[in-house]
């Protein structure tokens, strides 16, 4: 009897062995599969910005220009979406914003659209990692992208008076990035395009390039004109 019971306690553990084996194995297989998965992205996967209305007088810029305008250019992720509130800084007809808010005639005081930011890498100026920024979105959002929690964006900003940034392109300053770390331009026009795809380190390279070519350029043209 006692020889039963100890063949039985033996088969037992082995029972539970092999289960915990066989449960191991399967986590195994399960991670390794996971880790074969490559996320991969595409321009296709983004909104593309509708172009914004003729009459607007905005600006075709290109990555050089952006790059030499900008103040700070960021990967950041949204954090909030604050409450819409007035805006005073967009009050004469001379202001992209201005133009974009009242693109049909109209009078009424520009709005801005607050976005809580925090910065995930710094590609120029002062925000730096792990900076908390507020994002001052103007003008109409229809021209712009519908940001939400979460997000992470390469955005080219200017930084006003009161510390508050603003986007230097209404449209071209807005770059998606993926979660496979590819950038993608919310609006492919002029040579933006070029970049789509990039990973976030050679955008990066590509965009100081860039700023700097437009920069001998640009001090070239002055000289030129005896500036």
């Amino acid at each position: 009897m006692q020889v039963q019971v100890k063949t039985g306690r033996r088969w037992l553990a082995v029972g539970f062995i092999l289960l915990i084996l066989c449960c191991t194995v399967g986590l195994a297989l399960a991670v390794t599969a996971a880790s074969n998965t490559k996320i991969s992205s595409s321009q296709e996967d983004y909104p593309v910005l509708p172009q914004g209305p003729a009459s607007s007088g905005i600006m075709d810029f290109n990555l050089g220009m952006m790059s030499y305008l900008s103040d700070s250019i960021v990967v950041a992720q949204v954090q909030e979406l604050l409450p819409q509130r007035d805006s005073n800084r967009a009050d004469n007809s001379s202001s992209l914003d201005f133009l974009f808010q009242n693109k049909l005639g109209g009078k009424q005081k520009p709005q801005e659209y607050p976005v809580k930011l925090k910065i995930q890498k710094n590609i120029k100026g002062e925000a730096q990692r792990g900076e908390t920024i507020t994002l001052a979105r103007t003008g109409s959002l229809d021209y712009q992208p519908q940001l939400r929690d979460g997000d992470r964006m390469i955005l080219f900003l200017q930084r006003d008076q009161d510390g508050e940034y603003t986007i230097l392109a209404p449209q071209h300053g807005y770059f998606y990035v993926a979660q496979d770390e590819k950038v993608y331009p919310a609006l492919p026009a002029s040579d933006l395009q070029e970049t789509s795809g990039m990973k976030v380190n050679a955008f990066a390279r590509e965009v100081k390039t860039r700023g700097r070519s437009f920069a001998m350029g640009y001090v070239g043209y002055r000289v030129l004109m005896g500036a």
